[in-house]
């Protein structure tokens, strides 16, 4: 039969409690960031949908999906999400905050502003 050595699990709950914790806190700290770089943006006036300090800008695509077929692809979904929320100042661009999910994005609508991003300032 195996001894039982109560330091021996003491100490693996130790240290798996420490890898949670890490990681808990490494997720918090990315998630701060992430949405701290969105409320910046937001401060200086940088077109987007509603916004959430928590969620970011998922809360905002529930709605424009409900509006589309079932098997819409990505891109349309973020081009009527830019449509939804564009003012008559600015041209058809939105930033969008998807973390964890995905990367800060920048969604253009406007031919002109399509051609600038992709050809003159590439």
């Amino acid at each position: 039969m195996a001894s039982f050595d109560p330091f021996t699990v003491a100490r693996a709950l130790s240290a798996g409690l420490v890898a949670c914790v890490s990681m808990l806190v490494y997720v918090i700290i990315k998630g701060y960031r992430a949405r701290m770089r969105f409320y910046r943006l937001r401060q200086q006036g940088m077109p987007m949908p509603p916004w959430n300090p928590v969620f970011g800008h998922l809360l905002a695509l529930p709605p424009v999906m409900r509006t589309l077929p079932e098997d819409t692809q990505q891109p349309d979904l973020f081009e009527t999400l830019c449509r939804a929320h564009e003012t008559g100042d600015t041209d058809s661009i939105i930033y969008l905050d998807m973390w964890p999910f995905a990367e800060p994005m920048m969604v253009i609508c406007s031919p002109v502003l399509a051609v600038q991003a992709c050809q003159e300032y590439d």
